[in-house]
């Protein structure tokens, strides 16, 4: 009986997390298109820092751990670190493997970069959402092979 109150418990704390991803990964590639739109027109100093705060240090990461971890793993403030510290790992790769290349490190450039995987990782994370391809508490996707010697499960 606790078992099934608990996994009805886990159930409606999944579906609520969901709903709020659903609202919030359009929020993101919002976003990071209306960064990239901005990135070489004339815009005012606070908009430019407040778009480059998002699109370095939240969402990329955002679109990442919401495309690659199950919402019940971690806490909030867990999940907001690993924002934080993936959005840095992908800001700091991508404006190492644009200076490498001949396009070169600019403000578009690196806008354009950071905003096209973030839309990326969203949409991965949308169809991830929507289809529940492995964001279910409990789903194991491994295979089970019975034993043919003891018949036993493993």
């Amino acid at each position: 009986m606790l078992a099934r109150a608990v996994r009805g418990r886990a159930k409606s704390t999944d579906a609520r997390v969901r709903r709020r991803y659903l609202l919030l990964l359009p929020g993101a590639c919002l976003a990071a298109s209306v960064t990239m739109a901005t990135a070489d027109l004339p815009t005012p100093q606070a908009a430019r820092i407040f778009l480059a705060v998002l699109i370095v240090f939240i969402l990329p990461g955002f679109a990442v751990v919401c495309a690659v971890l199950p919402p019940w793993q971690f806490s909030s403030g867990e999940r907001l670190l690993a924002c934080l510290g993936i959005s840095l790992v992908i800001s700091t790769c991508t404006a190492v493997l644009l200076g490498a290349t001949p396009i070169g490190l600019s403000r578009g450039s690196f806008a354009f970069g950071l905003g096209g995987i973030t839309i990326a990782l969203s949409v991965v994370a949308l169809l991830r959402s929507l289809t529940g391809f492995g964001l279910r508490p409990g789903h194991d996707r491994r295979v089970r092979h019975e034993s043919a010697s003891n018949g036993v499960r493993s």
